[in-house]
């Protein structure tokens, strides 16, 4: 129909609708679509069109496993980035010159560009954008042995991540308390329009209504304040899994090799460490398999979870 009516701007845009789909599923044939796209939007005055349809080549081409042409393709998108204010696509672009930079093993050239992405995606709070870059930023740094800068973007993720679902969980209430005065507003009306019969009928009915209502925030509360526990819980296993089981098997290593030095009166040590590992260890499984949050007072104005709980309730 496109084709008939020549609207090549719209056919261009279906080629590149077709690439991003085989793209998704990791099919090769994305490059076919993309270039054919390229064709369409060459001639096309739209600037941000011309620079979609190079960054989409460019990662089709990085798929593939082509870094030549995925830079060669990206850095034809940067003349468009550079000379117009598409800022939440140059955050698309910083950050995928960043990948691919740490792809050729760039890695001051590559954190140069996970700065800028960082700094555009925080002038247009794009929050989502920032947790990506962060938890790269972090796996990055580990891999390069920084724990210390690693152990920083992993905590700005989890800011992030809290800030996003506290965000999530006050426009919730917002909307359910707002939903509840128009209720209480709407049956208000009605109210004053009955008899005097049913008036305590109806009073009745709202007043449930009320408690339901309550009783969903509360719920509502209680499993947001699980899921940001469980996030931050499931970071700190990861954290300190790794150096934990890197203890555990130094001390048993040692004691393989040096069996003489671990017995008698120095038996208690290496046991009083085997114990220590193998109760954080436990606490580290508890964390990230809770199934309910509780609190217990650590000192006056403080609150730690109570991480042994039984079936009931009860401390353990």
């Amino acid at each position: 129909i496109f084709e008939e009516l020549k609207d090549y701007k719209e056919i261009g845009m279906i080629y590149n609708n077709l690439g991003t789909i085989y793209l998704k599923i990791k099919d090769c044939t994305s490059i076919k679509y993309f270039l054919k796209a390229k064709e369409y939007f060459d001639n096309d005055s739209d600037s941000r069109n011309k620079a979609l349809i190079l960054s989409n080549t460019r990662e089709a081409y990085f798929f593939m496993g082509d870094i030549q042409k995925s830079e060669e393709y990206l850095l034809k998108a940067k003349e468009y980035y550079d000379i117009n204010d598409f800022l939440e696509d140059k955050i698309y672009f910083y950050h995928n010159f960043g990948r691919l930079q740490n792809k050729k093993n760039n890695f001051k050239e590559a954190l140069t560009y996970y700065l800028k992405a960082i700094e555009t995606a925080l002038n247009t709070k794009s929050y989502e954008d920032l947790l990506d870059i962060y938890f790269e930023l972090s796996k990055i740094y580990e891999i390069h042995d920084d724990l210390k800068n690693s152990l920083k973007y992993l905590k700005k993720y989890n800011a992030i991540y809290k800030y996003i679902y506290n965000i999530k969980k006050m426009r919730a209430v917002a909307s359910i308390q707002t939903k509840h005065k128009s209720i209480l507003e709407d049956n208000q009306k009605e109210i004053n329009s009955l008899k005097h019969s049913t008036l305590k009928k109806a009073y009745d009915e709202l007043n449930d209504a009320y408690i339901k209502l309550q009783e969903m925030q509360k719920e509502l509360l209680i499993s947001e304040k699980r899921n940001t526990a469980l996030a931050l819980a499931v970071s700190t296993n990861h954290e300190i899994n790794q150096p934990l089981m890197v203890i555990k098997g130094t001390i048993e290593l040692l004691k393989f090799k040096y069996e003489a030095m671990f017995q008698g009166k120095n038996e208690k040590y290496y046991n009083a460490i085997n114990d220590s590992v193998d109760k954080i260890t436990k606490i580290l499984n508890k964390i990230t398999t809770l199934d309910k949050i509780s609190f217990t007072d650590y000192t006056p104005g403080t609150k730690m979870l109570n991480l042994f709980l039984s079936k009931k309730g009860k401390s353990i």
